[in-house]
């Protein structure tokens, strides 16, 4: 049986309709069922662990919801809480989501041996669950599966940052796209759609350890609005921001990913964000909030 934690979220909820759709049997918790902030948590979710359960965490406060030394506590008590449970019961794998921000900004292309160096309270509260969780599951001797993601995009996403989500969102309510510089920073823009193909698929293999989730192509935020532009049904303009801060290119190099999962492919941008945009403006604009 797999065990998803936050399966109500932006990416836990697309992972639990694969995995339903494959006729496995998922049970999902959100925090309506388990507050896994309440230390108590541990024993709720015990009496649902096995040695035939896998476990997918899901569960965070993203950084978008406020990057604060609050935050990060709150983060690393949730991951606390079941690394607890995790010690009281040998469970068949552990699955967590955490974020390629670990990383910071480095100039190399980043690989799972790129020096972690984090640059937010966020980032630094996902390092600290991953060594919390590799330190229960190494009591417990169960296998851990590290998959470190970044950029990610697609319908449905309420917390949203600088991208192409941002980008919609204000074509919807502005009729505009704003750029820092000349949007020259390259990002590796992940659709949810695929990243949730990716998390149920290297669940479900024997893969164990840290793997970083990336399309392996970068593009730059300029060019997601000439994308745009190709699918918009509402016409739009550019504008330009003076920098404020350095800036960072970001570049993945996948080659671990692909030899674990070499059919693992990924959506055409334009495709992704004609698929993503319609919805959009066929939805409420709060969503874009």
């Amino acid at each position: 049986m797999i065990i998803l934690l936050g399966h109500t979220g932006f990416i836990g909820k697309e992972a639990y309709k694969l995995i339903e759709s494959k006729g496995l049997k998922v049970v999902g918790i959100s925090s309506k069922e388990i507050d896994f902030l309440d230390r108590n948590s541990c024993f709720k979710l015990l009496p649902l662990l096995d040695d035939e359960t896998t476990l997918i965490i899901t569960i965070a406060i993203n950084r978008e919801l406020g990057d604060s030394v609050e935050t990060l506590e709150q983060n690393i008590q949730m991951v606390s809480n079941i690394a607890r449970a995790l010690t009281q019961k040998k469970i068949k794998k552990c699955v967590y989501l955490s974020t390629a921000d670990v990383y910071g900004h480095p100039n190399e292309v980043i690989t799972e041996n790129t020096v972690i160096d984090p640059k937010t309270y966020y980032a630094i509260s996902k390092f600290s669950c991953e060594k919390i969780l590799e330190i229960a599951a190494n009591q417990s001797r169960v296998p851990l599966l590290i998959l470190r993601y970044n950029g990610v995009w697609g319908p449905g996403q309420r917390n949203i940052g600088y991208g192409l989500n941002f980008f919609i969102s204000t074509i919807i309510k502005e009729g505009r796209v704003h750029l820092w510089g000349k949007g020259e920073e390259l990002r590796d823009a992940l659709f949810v759609k695929d990243l949730s193909r990716i998390i149920v698929d290297i669940t479900l293999s024997k893969s164990r350890g840290i793997f970083n989730i990336a399309r392996g192509t970068s593009i730059s935020f300029a060019d997601m609005a000439k994308s745009l532009r190709k699918v918009s049904p509402k016409k739009f303009k550019v504008y330009y921001k003076k920098r404020t801060d350095p800036g960072f290119n970001q570049r993945f190099n996948i080659r671990k990913l692909k030899k674990t999962l070499p059919k693992a492919h990924f959506t055409p941008l334009e495709i992704a964000l004609k698929e993503t945009i319609n919805l959009a403006f066929k939805q409420d604009t709060k969503t874009w909030h």
